[in-house]
């Protein structure tokens, strides 16, 4: 009889799950796992708060509707074999032991061969979150919409803030990054030559000036015929979109999408080796009726239904 691949509960705390899945520490079956991250020391000068975020996206998920009716017979449920891990268990104001948790809870998932779809969190915790799945998966890359780079230089020797996720991932060759994607930074940057140092790493760079210019279907077209095959890592902060529809972010930049348009983004993504999705920076002291958070679990939906056609079939 096949061993049973549990996760060890000392790393995962339950909580009501997500579009009010039962919580399981059972992987088999599990072609895609729900987990949160709720953890939030990377945010430096701006708002605090995404600690939060987890658990106010699994509570507005209760509004939402499981079904895509372009594909009724499409069950996600079915085809992933989805489930909720519960929030990874960390500890607020220990950066190190808690990404050493991170780390070690998604290593547990990707090593099972289940894709983690997270809740953040900030987007400092995208650094251990990756580094895990970059140790499942060689020739990781990125695939990051947001209206910053998160590549920005250290303010200094060692420090780690949301902003420098990404530097620090490039110094450990956590990604190919001549074939990652940073897609839609735009507005004000306290760093003047931010872009600069994004491609320095290695990174491609299409700023939302870029995109908007060149139509959507030409940018994932190229995205595309870059990636290829190679396993990717997909990261949205939901401050790509404009913050009069997610007003609850660390850092709200206006001029950002609609989300009619992240949707369609999603949906084009179909067909990618996605083998990770990390939703974050919902910052729930910050929104209005709940509706960044609400955005943020369609956000995760369109995810799923898009892995649901790419890895776990659909129905005819």
């Amino acid at each position: 009889m096949a061993e049973t691949t549990h996760l060890d509960s000392a790393y995962f705390t339950p909580v009501r799950g997500f579009l009010d899945l039962p919580n399981s520490m059972v992987l088999d079956g599990a072609r895609a796992a729900l987990v949160g991250v709720p953890f939030d020391m990377g945010v430096a000068r701006v708002r605090v708060g995404s600690r939060l975020g987890p658990g106010a996206i699994r509570e507005h998920s209760e509004i939402l509707d499981l079904f895509d009716p372009m594909q009724p017979k499409l069950d996600i449920r079915e085809a992933l074999g989805l489930i909720d891990c519960g929030d990874v268990v960390v500890w607020p104001g220990e950066r190190e032991k808690s990404w050493e948790a991170i780390e070690t809870a998604f290593g547990q998932i990707t090593g099972a061969g289940t894709v983690p779809v997270s809740f953040g969190g900030d987007g400092s915790v995208s650094f251990p979150q990756a580094r895990a799945v970059a140790k499942r998966h060689d020739g990781l890359v990125l695939l990051h919409f947001d209206a910053h780079t998160d590549a920005y230089p250290p303010p200094e020797q060692g420090a780690h803030t949301t902003g420098t996720t990404f530097t620090y991932a490039a110094a450990q060759g956590v990604f190919d990054t001549e074939r990652s994607f940073h897609i839609g930074a735009r507005g004000p940057v306290s760093t003047p030559s931010v872009f600069e140092h994004t491609r320095s790493l290695g990174y491609r760079l299409i700023p939302d000036g870029e995109m908007r210019a060149r139509g959507f279907d030409e940018v994932i077209a190229e995205v595309k015929s870059v990636i290829g095959g190679q396993p990717v890592y997909l990261c949205w902060d939901m401050d790509f979109y404009d913050p009069s529809c997610a007003p609850a972010v660390c850092n709200p930049t206006w001029g950002g999408i609609s989300a009619r348009e992240g949707f369609e983004i999603i949906r084009a993504l179909e067909g990618l080796n996605i083998v990770a999705v990390d939703i974050n920076t919902v910052s729930p002291p910050h929104d209005a009726n709940g509706m960044t958070a609400m955005l943020a679990g369609q956000t995760a939906l369109e995810c799923l239904y898009v892995l649901a056609r790419t890895i776990g079939g659909s129905a005819d």
